[in-house]
């Protein structure tokens, strides 16, 4: 869920969750939802929350920094990143851009989360 500024000046905002437990992108703090909350909404940190077991598909530049230019060519990744946020087992599959299938397991019970894809990635795993 992402909640972008909507006029010129704002450092706070409302945002309202929809049920379930969020987590913060960028702080990896847990939210229950079901209620509307206030947050920060800095310039360079735009309110973006990701639901329990659930995953995000990042394209990051050289540093690895969320942000940095990646450039115009969209035909590959620089860095992928999945950031996978899990609170039971659950299994999903995401297509990317480029028709790639991306096949995420999480077991609950041992606390893995197996990924399977043909290219390079970086998995960040958040338990909750």
């Amino acid at each position: 869920l992402v909640a972008p500024v909507i006029h010129e000046g704002m450092i706070s905002r409302k945002v309202k969750l929809p049920e379930g437990t969020w987590v913060d992108f960028w702080n990896h703090s847990v939210v229950q939802g079901g209620k509307t909350i206030h947050v920060n909404a800095e310039f360079d940190q735009i309110p973006v929350f990701i639901k329990e077991n659930s995953a995000i598909l990042l394209n990051l530049g050289e540093s690895k920094t969320i942000g940095e230019s990646i450039g115009n060519d969209l035909t590959k990744y620089t860095n992928a990143k999945l950031v996978v946020v899990a609170k039971d087992s659950f299994s999903e599959t995401i297509e990317d851009h480029l028709g790639n299938l991306i096949t995420i397991d999480a077991d609950a019970n041992n606390r893995k989360v197996s990924v399977s894809q043909k290219l390079p990635i970086e998995v960040e795993l958040i338990w909750l």
